[in-house]
């Protein structure tokens, strides 16, 4: 069966399909990694151009997350979009100063504004706004009035209006009064020219007391303006002081770390840069570098919460180029870890206690327990990890229906393929595997000693797995085959036909029976022939 493709052109390997690591590794060193981080530099030099994804886990433009619009459109230009549900973050670098569209084909779009950066959608069938609301903002610099701000960030004497230049004021002639209490028409004394307070309808208040931080708010009922302060909500604090309100984020987010989205996001970083992180708590507490700036990229709530926690963040490159996907994706640090990057975690709770380097981890707690190893490439749901450094061992491992336990563990080996649990009762391929049996490959080349009489002592016999060691229930069909316990005492030479590395498992190599085997024949052969020989001369 031929392998298939997704939406984002991440190849979708079938049972049996050839180079089967190499392409894992260009899903999820390239493609992959591209869709989640990516950077692509796109030149914009016509009205309308679009971007399009073909089978290939090659770099495309459009898989990338982040695209960079470069070149001289002349005009107001339209970049068409595949019509697949992913995020985009644009920035319009273009020269000329005019607006770039984000579209699908035939569809509206959001127009992104020269020298401007939004993070937009698509849904599928268009390209729309990611966010419409932010629970707070911190601005750089004053909102201009041409955005419905003030245009500044202070104002002079008490009570007064915030004006953009500096009027001058004339002071109005009020002429004669028909009727009033005045002791001052150049400048009336409201306390001696009012009796009482000046009420609403009047253009006044009717306060005369406030408390810090109280503001007035209109009522249509009796058409008054009553008092009332701010009130706190989530990541929102409200300081209210003599004269002011102070109104902030209580997890604001650092502007020269990278992308952050999320509460506590990003939380605590260092001086480290190029993060970027998406999803509550993602990045929290990470303090990602203490001395030197590095990349991460975490997706999902509480992904690399706590990633370089204790006296290890002080150290220079170590946590460095990680990519976290999934919630509680590599969550922490391993006790004694001193070396956490270039790992890659898919799922939740993957790699959960980070340690290592170059490891790949994809499934809902895929390489949990994990330690120090590198290089292990560790797929499926509860996959486990090399529990104590092993290096270089590919797990294949479907932990869903528990209990169920890995057919080898590994803890410290390395160079290992562990395929599948003690719960699978059949395994198919469509060919036998092909071996390596080159010569120029071996040494310590022998011949083999055992032949007939060690096939003679085989006890040959039908038998069903248990569902455990504790359950006694037949697991998987009738079976052919041998007991492990029966052969071990005829291997006075060495264990050859059965693995005895793991002493509660043993473990039956079935290839080593074939030249024994081949043996057996051969004697057999001999006597046939001697045999033959004796009757000739009868």
């Amino acid at each position: 069966m031929s392998s298939s493709w997704s939406a984002l052109k991440f190849e979708l390997l079938a049972d049996g399909a050839t180079n089967w690591g190499t392409n894992t590794n260009s899903n999820i060193g390239t493609a992959i990694q591209q869709a989640i981080g990516g950077k692509a530099n796109v030149t914009i030099s016509s009205a309308s151009q679009s971007l399009t994804l073909t089978d290939t886990t090659a770099l495309q433009d459009a898989r990338a997350l982040y695209l960079n619009l470069t070149g001289t459109p002349g005009s107001p230009a339209v970049l068409n979009v595949p019509a697949v549900e992913k995020p985009y973050i644009v920035y319009n670098n273009t020269t000329g100063g005019f607006a770039v569209t984000v579209k699908v084909s035939g569809q509206t779009g959001v127009s992104v504004p020269n020298g401007k950066v939004m993070v937009l959608y698509d849904n599928g069938t268009d390209v729309v706004d990611a966010i419409t609301h932010l629970s707070s903002l911190t601005l750089g610099a004053p909102l201009p009035l041409a955005s419905g701000g003030t245009g500044t960030t202070s104002s002079t004497g008490s009570g007064s209006v915030v004006l953009s230049t500096s009027p001058t004021l004339i002071t109005p002639a009020l002429g004669t009064p028909s009727a009033a209490v005045l002791t001052n028409a150049t400048n009336l004394p409201l306390s001696s020219g009012v009796i009482g307070t000046l009420p609403v309808a009047n253009g006044g208040t009717g306060q005369t007391t406030y408390t810090n931080g109280q503001l007035l708010i209109g009522n249509t009922t009796g058409n008054t303006l009553n008092k009332a302060t701010l009130t706190a909500g989530t990541g929102i604090t409200i300081t209210n002081g003599n004269g002011s309100i102070t109104v902030a984020g209580a997890d604001a987010q650092p502007t020269t770390k990278g992308d952050v989205w999320g509460y506590q996001t990003d939380d605590n970083l260092g001086p480290g840069g190029g993060q970027t992180a998406y999803g509550q708590y993602a990045l929290n507490n990470s303090n990602v570098l203490t001395n030197q700036p590095n990349t991460a990229t975490a997706f999902g709530a509480g992904a690399m919460t706590s990633i370089t926690s204790g006296s290890l963040r002080n150290y220079d490159y170590l946590d460095d180029a990680n990519t976290a996907v999934g919630y509680r994706s590599m969550y922490g640090r391993a006790t004694g870890a001193t070396r956490v990057r270039y790992n890659v975690a898919i799922g939740a709770e993957t790699l959960y206690n980070a340690a290592g380097a170059y490891n790949i981890a994809i499934g809902t707690s895929a390489g949990g327990v994990a330690t120090t190893g590198e290089g292990n490439v560790m797929i499926g749901t509860f996959c486990p990890g090399p529990t104590s450094g092993g290096s270089n061992n590919l797990i294949l491992y479907n932990g869903y229906t528990l209990p169920v336990n890995p057919v080898f563990s590994i803890s410290s080996q390395n160079n290992r393929i562990v395929m599948g649990t003690t719960a699978v009762t059949n395994a198919y391929v469509q060919v036998a595997w092909t071996v390596v049996s080159d010569a120029r490959d071996k040494t310590n080349i022998q011949p083999l000693a055992r032949g007939l009489s060690f096939i003679e002592k085989l006890k040959p016999i039908t038998y069903q797995f248990k569902k455990s060691r504790e359950d006694k229930t037949p697991h998987g069909p009738l079976r052919a085959g041998f007991l492990a316990q029966d052969i071990v005492p005829l291997e006075l030479d060495g264990p050859l036909v059965i693995d005895v590395e793991d002493k509660e498992r043993l473990r039956l190599q079935s290839d080593a029976l074939i030249p024994i085997l081949v043996n057996a024949v051969k004697e057999l052969s001999e006597q046939v022939k001697a045999l033959q020989a004796k009757l000739a001369n009868v």
